[in-house]
């Protein structure tokens, strides 16, 4: 992105990238598009954190287009975090109060910061709701955390932003397990994009599955150094693939590809769902790949396995692909 005519390239995070412009107020339309936000709990009185509809984590990673502004102007996101009520529209004003989570009070925010190095900075980001409360009011089942940022601060750096419901004001409704949510950001990194995807694909464990090329994908920022691959024809993080000529997908298993910053090889896989997820898949880098991306025409040529011990041992499917940029998600 352009400031003083001199192109800023900053890092990578989440599901869609957001331009921030000069005194923008932006409403989040990934909520809104269901591309964000967990999935409703059939009619039961659960009040929520809303962070990301594929993910019961809670976790999500933003990518921001930075747009610096050389007056150093401050951007407002209206819909930062959402909380919800999950069996339908409210029938009063419902006051839902929070706190923010730090490396005190959250072992989840303690390993972002310490173990996986993102910046936990009160003065980068502040919350512009009073009293820490969001209200949802009468005949909607949502509300909203608005915050405000400075697009200058983010370059070079990636955040996070964590939050923990404490309280409601309707007695019938009780917390979720989704009582709390963390939002990673900062702008968008060097692998970040909309690719087309080639490659081949061997599973050792049945035959009727045959890769599904070409595919359109997206890389979205997890880090400065990793990307998350989100399949465009599921609609979710995942790999498709074809069983017996129709299309299909490995379920809990999409891969995260980590680049070493200096010489752009890629350094590892890993399974966004977990090492392993709960059905036992995780992701491996087959080193004899060649691994890397170019900077230039931002192609990445990778070799990976999907393992499944339970299944077959020590690799169930083998990839080796070739990721080539079609531009921006």
């Amino acid at each position: 992105m352009i400031m003083n005519k001199i192109i800023n390239k900053v890092f990578p995070i989440l599901t869609l990238a957001l331009v921030l412009s000069l005194s923008a107020c932006l409403n989040d339309s990934d909520y809104s598009n269901n591309l964000i936000g967990t999935k409703n709990t059939q009619n039961q009185n659960f009040v929520e954190v809303h962070i990301t509809s594929a993910d019961n984590s809670n976790i999500v990673a933003r990518a921001y287009s930075v747009i610096a502004d050389p007056a150093g102007k401050d951007t407002t996101i209206t819909q930062f975090i959402a909380f919800h009520l999950t069996s339908g529209p409210a029938t009063s004003d419902v006051t839902i109060t929070y706190k923010h989570m730090n490396t005190l009070n959250s072992y989840v925010m303690d390993s972002l910061v310490n173990v996986e190095g993102f910046v936990l900075d009160s003065t980068m980001i502040s919350d512009l709701n009073t009293g820490l409360k969001v209200v949802i009011p009468k005949g909607s089942s949502t509300g909203y955390i608005s915050v405000k940022l400075n697009p200058n601060k983010l370059i070079g750096s990636s955040f996070i932003f964590g939050v923990r419901i404490t309280a409601v004001s309707d007695p019938k409704y009780t917390l979720s397990n989704l009582n709390e949510g963390v939002v990673k950001f900062g702008p968008a990194n060097d692998y970040d994009g909309h690719y087309a995807v080639e490659g081949t694909f061997f599973d050792a464990a049945n035959a009727l599955f045959t890769g599904r090329y070409p595919m359109s994908v997206n890389l979205v920022t997890q880090s400065v150094s990793k990307v998350d691959m989100w399949d465009n024809y599921i609609g979710t993080w995942a790999h498709s693939f074809l069983n017996n000529g129709g299309g299909s997908y490995y379920g809990s298993f999409a891969p995260s590809f980590k680049f070493d910053a200096s010489t752009h090889k890629v350094i590892e896989v890993t399974n966004h769902y977990g090492q392993p997820a709960g059905n036992g898949r995780s992701a491996e880098l087959d080193p004899s790949g060649f691994n890397d991306f170019d900077p230039v025409t931002r192609t990445i040529r990778v070799s990976y396995w999907m393992n499944q011990p339970a299944v077959v041992s020590p690799h169930r499917t083998h990839f080796v692909e070739v990721f080539t940029y079609i531009g921006p998600r």
